[in-house]
Parts: structure tokens; C-alpha cells; sequence
């Protein structure tokens, strides 16, 4: 029998991330006309890859250092879209091995925890083997997280969700 062990992506080891040379953002399209970017400024995370390419990872983020360029949105987006009092962080972790995608990128199974509530994520790693950078993205909804906000800009509802 055949089998075959994957290369791993990265040296193996357990890098962290460094704050200084990296970043988490979003990208939010809003009322279907313009898009909002914004960034999250103070994070944390490590990642260890195994001599099999198993991955595991995990980080957080700290949702009240929220940054969109706008004073009002930001406390808005602090106070009542991640109610940063009571859900200070948003989390990340990963135990999967990344496969392939026909892209030329890898794909990885992981878990997002927003207010509260944790979800599966799937992210599209692009790997930058000259200087040990990796790029992640994903697309979440925000249903998925019980983070709606009706028409007039208000969240839909004032309950915090359960996991």
C-alpha cells in the first residue's frame, strides 16, 4: 500500500505571530453599497506545524481596539455589534492539516468564536516561503454569529447569544 505524507507548509515548529509585522482586518460590504475596512489593533496568536503538515493554531483578538476610520462606528461596532464588555475577545483555533486547493493555495478547517458564539471557518492560505508569511482569508456571515443589525442601522435584537 501507498501512502503519502504531506509536506509540510512551513518549516515545522511553533512560530507566533508578531503584532509588529502583522494584521488582522475585515472587509464589510454595507447595505449592498459601499464596502467598510476596517482593522482590530491589538492580537495574539501562535500556530505549530507538525513534522506530518498537521496544523494546530490558535489566537485572539481583542474585539474593543476595533479600528474602521470612524469614531462613531467604532464605538458603535464596540458597544453594541461585539458588546465588548461582556465578550472582550474574539477567538481563533485550528487542528486540521490544510489541503491543496486548485488555486495553488491550501485550504483550512478551523473555528471562530465571536460574542459568544463559535462557528466553523473555512480559510484559503497563501504561503510565502521566502520570508515565513502566511496570508489567511475566510468569509463569515454575520447570521451565523447572531450579529444582525435591522435597516435603520440597529442591532435586530438585544439578547446575546448562547454557543
Amino acid at each position: 500500500m501507498l501512502t503519502h505524507t504531506p509536506t509540510p507548509l512551513l518549516p515545522t515548529g511553533t512560530y507566533t505571530i508578531d503584532p509588529s509585522t502583522s494584521s488582522v482586518g475585515f472587509s464589510v460590504r454595507h447595505l449592498g453599497v459601499a464596502t467598510v475596512k476596517g482593522r482590530f489593533e491589538q492580537f495574539e496568536g501562535e500556530l505549530t506545524i507538525h513534522d506530518d503538515g498537521h496544523v494546530t493554531a490558535t489566537g485572539g483578538v481583542l474585539a474593543a481596539t476595533v479600528e474602521s476610520g470612524s469614531g462613531i462606528r467604532d464605538r458603535r461596532l464596540r458597544d453594541e455589534f461585539f458588546q465588548t464588555a461582556d465578550h472582550p475577545v474574539i477567538a481563533f483555533t485550528a487542528d486540521a492539516t490544510p489541503e491543496p486547493t486548485k488555486r495553488g493555495k491550501l485550504h483550512l478547517d478551523a473555528t471562530l468564536t465571536i460574542r459568544g458564539t463559535t462557528r466553523p471557518v473555512e480559510l484559503e492560505l497563501k504561503i510565502h516561503e521566502h520570508d515565513l508569511r502566511i496570508e489567511a482569508t475566510g468569509e463569515i456571515s454575520q447570521e451565523d454569529f447572531s450579529l444582525e443589525w435591522d435597516a435603520s442601522g440597529k442591532p435586530a435584537s438585544s439578547s446575546s447569544p448562547t454557543a
